[in-house]
């Protein structure tokens, strides 16, 4: 009850401004406690912390679209849109369903969720059964999840639409200027440190923290491996970004 009071003189102090009352919660000391495992409380009952969870179907799926700059925000519509049918002249909604592509980038609030044709990314990560009343989703850790991130299309097209957006988005590596060695150690020198800098921007657009000292180690070497030319930099960078969505870190909420 003090805590409620506190928070609702802080409300009308800011003048009913629910977006600065929202930034004062978030920027305090309390909420920016590290979630952890108290001894005392191996079952999260108390009110003291917060417990890690995994994000939940939609909010992979939406996050990884996110980060690829793939995210269609369009609110309302039709959800079936651009249905795909193998047959011209299928019409029920049967064929529809199961001759459906899921292409869309909408968010997956409006992804079709068919009785037997389902997302494989919802199908894999627990998203309800639409076939019968569930009141509580579980939450399974089972080998094809990270089979998923590894293999899937859908994983491996967006890792490569984040790679090259986030690649133009930020300032050219400079070229080597002369040919002499200095002047090539210079410019090896000079696309390092702007690799650094891009992993860092990276990290923080995917997972919301810069690289640990063994993160960057591997990623740089990653990166120095593909060289200087423009399509083997670009899958490189690919391949971070799908081992950063693929990554424990993405897929949990601290």
């Amino acid at each position: 009850p003090e805590l409620l009071e506190h928070l609702a003189r802080r409300l009308e102090q800011g003048g009913w401004d629910v977006r600065e009352a929202i930034r004062d919660v978030v920027r305090s000391r309390t909420w920016q406690l590290a979630v952890g495992v108290e001894p005392r409380d191996p079952d999260g009952r108390l009110l003291s912390r917060a417990l890690r969870r995994r994000l939940d179907a939609e909010e992979l799926r939406d996050t990884i679209l996110f980060v690829s700059g793939g995210l269609d925000t369009a609110v309302g519509g039709p959800n079936i849109a651009g249905a795909t049918s193998a047959a011209p002249d299928a019409g029920d909604a049967s064929a529809t369903e199961f001759a459906y592509v899921f292409t869309d980038t909408r968010r997956s609030l409006y992804t079709p969720a068919f009785r037997n044709n389902r997302l494989e990314l919802f199908a894999t990560f627990d998203f309800g059964d639409v076939n019968a009343s569930q009141g509580q989703r579980p939450t399974t850790t089972v080998s094809t999840q990270a089979l998923y991130f590894l293999n899937h299309p859908f994983v491996l097209e967006q890792s490569r639409l984040a790679a090259r957006r986030f690649l133009a988005s930020l300032p050219a590596v400079p070229p080597a200027a002369g040919g002499n060695a200095a002047d090539g150690d210079a410019a090896d020198g000079d696309a390092a440190g702007a690799d650094e800098r891009r992993l860092e921007q990276a990290f923080l657009a995917a997972l919301g923290r810069p690289p640990h000292p063994p993160e960057r180690r591997a990623c740089l070497d990653v990166l120095a491996a593909a060289g200087g030319d423009p399509e083997p930099r670009a899958e490189a960078w690919s391949m971070v970004f799908q081992s950063l969505v693929g990554s424990i870190d993405f897929r949990y909420l601290d």
